[in-house]
């Protein structure tokens, strides 16, 4: 890595310095051979390496770089005394004899007079500036004048030997290039350990965990900090200047040093503890100087809501549907999906309703991906597939011991593990009645508790809820709380059944032909559709579950059969007699219906429903919990 450079204007110094790098080794060091001010300039602002860390110039050039580059670079002149000068006007006067000049950039030399005296004999004296075309002129006057040879830097000699002068360049001592080539590399080690130190302050302050190692590029241990003594059981001098691997087997600074990608989340086990590292290289120029490793056990990370949630959170998160995957097109449809993307641009709970099959699981889906929540998890919990002595620690989790069985170290519920997120309650309407109030309790003050603990963990969650079963008929039935009921339909979306949207079945059974066998072809798809049409006013119980079942056969049959298929091959009628939920209500069910229908019309509002019915707020709760509807809040 080239980080000096050298801007020589006259050969004589390209040789000392070459001559000087050879013999110390010092790759380090480049030269840019520059004739012109033009040249100069255009080196330093175009073509300047973004590892240059110091400049070294003649003190013409130095001065010139000032005003271009300011104090981005260090610029280092390579010094020249008047002896040198002397030297080089005793040996132009020598050959040429009253007519020499002496050039001086921008300003004359202070020691001028003494100059004069100890040359012995009488020169010209002439100042240049920056233009090359102004500094020919200049020349070309001195020529008129009878001068024939100009003493100076390197760059007016250049112009000058151009223009057929004969010319003599101040000469710089070799050992003052030596000494100024060191002090240039010292300024350069300077800076960038200084930049080094500032920015890996700067990741470890930024990413700081419990404990903090950083390494250098030679992957060597130079910091560890009072935290990481304690986790790791090794003072921090006896861990500086060791590999990493003595103190973490396993670790993964050597990965991160050479890929320069930094690694999240990797767990480690070190005495039986487990540990959590976060790796991160410290880049400089565009180069790996280094990285910083933070770490935590993960009893520290679980004192931390974010990152125990983070880190518990299932695989299986994130829904693959969209709004894109559904399939109707008849106006009412598209209507309920308008409706639905305006839902999922809230925050509100939502109740989706319908029949098996319709598409309930798609639609909460799509309206997470749809909102603000879609980078957060989306975890669906089906409240029917649980037993209920299991669905309190699946909904809010437990603590160590809570109960035999579980993980000895806990574990967290699905409200923990979907914060930031949405959680989907799925056949809201088998909940048992007994853990309605739990969840109720949950969803308003958006706090959970595991089973075994004191303490409560906020949440933020969205609940998207569905079910097949109408909800007001088993709150009439005091299956389901009146209160839960309303808690969860804020915004509600009912899924359309298939039969109300028919004639669109064959566009639709084509379009999952397609997704199915996407080699199928369009006479295929037309006797899909054909056999369909034979189904006629059929009234599709399965809703959109049964047609892809149909079009699933189709597909399954349609590389294989010989002979043509039909409709008895890939339909048959359903005959499925569900039992009838109603029975003749009770006069206590009646009564109780009646009221929570009142409650329907004035919108859980307790104070309407009890001047409607002539009695007072209390003795409506009163009777809701005589009733079997305890909570009157």
């Amino acid at each position: 890595m080239k980080d000096v450079f050298i801007l020589a204007s006259h050969r004589s110094l390209v040789h000392k310095a070459e001559t000087i790098i050879a013999e110390e080794g010092l790759d380090r060091i480049d030269i840019f051979f520059c004739k012109t001010v033009e040249e100069v300039l255009r080196f330093v602002t175009e073509a300047l390496p973004a590892t240059a860390e110091v400049l070294l110039a003649m003190p013409g050039t130095t001065t010139l770089l000032e005003d271009v580059i300011g104090d981005k670079i260090p610029l280092l002149p390579i010094e020249y005394n008047n002896i040198d000068i002397i030297r080089a006007l005793r040996e132009a006067l020598s050959f040429c004899p009253g007519s020499v000049a002496l050039g001086h950039y921008r300003e004359e030399n202070p020691r001028i007079r003494d100059i004069r005296e100890m040359a012995g004999q009488p020169f010209m004296n002439f100042l240049f500036g920056d233009d090359d075309n102004t500094n020919r002129n200049i020349l070309e006057k001195f020529r008129e004048q009878g001068v024939s040879a100009i003493v100076g830097g390197g760059y007016i000699c250049n112009l000058a030997q151009e223009a057929g002068f004969s010319v003599f360049p101040l000469e710089v001592n070799p050992a003052t290039l030596r000494k100024t080539i060191k002090n240039a590399l010292s300024i350069a080690d300077t800076r960038r350990y200084d930049r080094y130190s500032r920015r890996s302050m700067d990741t470890i302050l930024r990413y700081q965990a419990e404990a903090v190692i950083t390494v250098n590029h030679e992957n060597r241990i130079n910091f560890f900090n009072k935290s990481a003594e304690n986790i790791f059981g090794m003072d921090s001098a006896a861990a500086l200047g060791k590999s990493p691997a003595l103190v973490l087997p396993g670790n993964c600074f050597e990965n991160v040093l050479t890929s320069r990608e930094p690694v999240e989340n990797f767990l480690h086990s070190l005495h039986h503890i487990d540990i959590i590292g976060d790796y991160r290289p410290v880049v400089d120029n565009g180069i790996v100087v280094g990285a910083v490793g933070t770490f935590s056990t993960m009893m520290e990370i679980r004192k931390k809501e974010e990152l125990a949630r983070k880190y518990y959170a299932p695989k299986s998160s994130r829904p693959h549907f969209s709004f894109d995957d559904f399939l109707g097109d008849s106006p009412r449809f598209r209507a309920l999906l308008e409706k639905a993307r305006c839902f999922a641009l809230t925050d509100e709970t939502v109740l989706i309703t319908g029949e098996s099959g319709t598409g309930k699981e798609v639609m909460a889906s799509s309206i997470h991906n749809a909102g603000r929540r879609r980078a957060g998890p989306f975890l669906a919990i089906n409240c029917a597939s649980i037993p209920a002595t299991l669905m309190e620690s699946e909904l809010f989790g437990y603590e160590p011991g809570a109960f035999t069985g579980g993980r000895k170290a806990g574990a967290p519920g699905v409200f923990e593990s979907a914060h930031g997120g949405t959680l989907f309650l799925d056949e809201i309407g088998e909940m048992p009645f007994e853990l309605q109030a739990k969840l109720l309790r949950a969803l308003q003050e958006r706090k959970v508790r595991r089973i075994g603990s004191s303490h409560e963990i906020p949440v933020d969650v969205r609940i998207v809820a569905a079910t097949n079963r109408n909800l007001e008929k088993e709150v009439a039935r005091r299956r389901f709380r009146v209160d839960l009921y309303y808690r969860l339909n804020i915004l509600q979306i009912h899924m359309l059944p298939l039969r109300e949207y028919a004639d669109s079945a064959g566009d639709m059974a084509e379009r999952i032909l397609l997704r199915l066998a996407p080699e199928s072809d369009v006479s295929d798809r037309r006797h899909l559709r054909s056999l369909l049409k034979k189904l006629g006013t059929y009234d599709w119980p399965g809703n959109m579950r049964e047609l892809e079942n149909i079009v699933r056969r189709y597909a399954a049959l349609r590389p294989h059969l010989t002979r043509p298929i039909s409709l008895d091959d890939i339909f048959v009628r359903p005959d499925i007699q569900e039992k009838p939920l109603e029975t003749a209500p009770s006069k206590k069910e009646q009564e109780y219906r009646n009221i929570m229908e009142l409650f329907a019309r004035f919108h859980g509002n307790r104070t309407l429903v009890a001047r409607e019915l002539g009695i007072s707020r209390s003795t409506l709760w009163r009777k809701l919990k005589t009733l079997g509807q305890g909570n009157a809040d």
